[in-house]
Formats: structure tokens, sequence, C-alpha cells
């Protein structure tokens, strides 16, 4: 594992963002392919909180946070899977160029709701290498949030004021 980051993304805020700006301006953010998938979601507030807390923990995981990056160079989707969690993120532009440059070639990922539906945390290691069958690429990633939310980490926070909780 070459990088790891995780995010908490205020599900409050991601549904403000929804009722305030069109597609148009959520662009600059998010790519057609994850606003698509919103907008036809049963709960598009959670799944752009989970694009965008993608997107804030695989900043983290390449150490340099957004800078130099656009949001859009990340493409995080959900995957289907035996507990619906999974995550799929691609990397282009400048984000996939980084990654690159360090070696990082797969990112697997999950995410998890609060039980309040408050927020959501996601969690994404870079790997240097893919091997096959998922349960080995999240195993790593679900061991570190299934200790996250053991700890009832997820349930006990309260989302900071600008919506998402520190690093």
């Amino acid at each position: 594992m070459l990088g790891v980051g995780l995010d908490i993304a205020d599900l409050h805020r991601m549904a403000r963002l929804l009722a305030r700006f069109g597609d148009r301006e959520l662009r600059s953010v998010f790519t057609r392919r994850e606003l698509t998938a919103v907008r036809g979601a049963d709960d598009p507030a959670l799944r752009l909180g989970i694009s965008f807390g993608a997107k804030e923990a695989c900043g983290k995981a390449l150490g340099t946070g957004l800078v130099g990056v656009a949001w859009t160079d990340i493409e995080a989707t959900p995957e289907p899977g035996p507990d619906g969690t999974g995550l799929h993120v691609e990397l282009t532009g400048a984000a996939g160029r980084r990654a690159h440059a360090l070696g990082m070639s797969d990112w697997p990922g999950c995410w998890r709701a609060a039980a309040d539906g408050g927020r959501v945390l996601v969690v994404l290691a870079a790997v240097s290498t893919v091997r096959s069958g998922t349960a080995h690429r999240d195993l790593g990633v679900r061991a570190l949030l299934e200790q996250q939310l053991n700890r009832g980490e997820l349930d006990r926070r309260k989302p900071s004021r600008r919506g998402t909780e520190p690093s």
C-alpha cells in the first residue's frame, strides 16, 4: 500500500449543494458521469457525498491534497458488491500523472453512511499492483474502514462548519 486517505462528507451540505447549484456549476467539481449517477440515485446527497469524499480521500492518499489537481481528474463510482459499499476510482489529468509518478496504479476503496444519515465515511488505498479478485483488492481498505466503524467514530463525530471532518 503506497497511500491511504479517508474523508467524512456532510450529507446535509451535499443536499444543499444539489438544491442550490445546477449541473453547470457542479461540473467544476464532479464529472458528467458522476452527476448523471447522482441525478438517477435513490439518495442523491449520499451519492454526491461518496464522490466528494472520494476526491478528498484521494488527494490525501496522493500526499498533495488537491493542489494542482482538477477535482474532475478524480472520478468515483460506487461498485456493486455483497454489502454495496465498494468504490471504484479513476484518475486522469494531473491526478493520474501524479499517481503514475508515485507508482500508484489501483485505488480500492469503500464507503459507509452514518447511522443517522448525516455523514458518509470514504476510505481509499493507493496500491502499486492489481491482484485478481475483488476480495484481495479490498482487504486492507475494508479492514481500515471496519476498524474505524467498530470504534464508532463515524456515528460520534459531528460535521465541522466546513462540512467535512478534518484530516
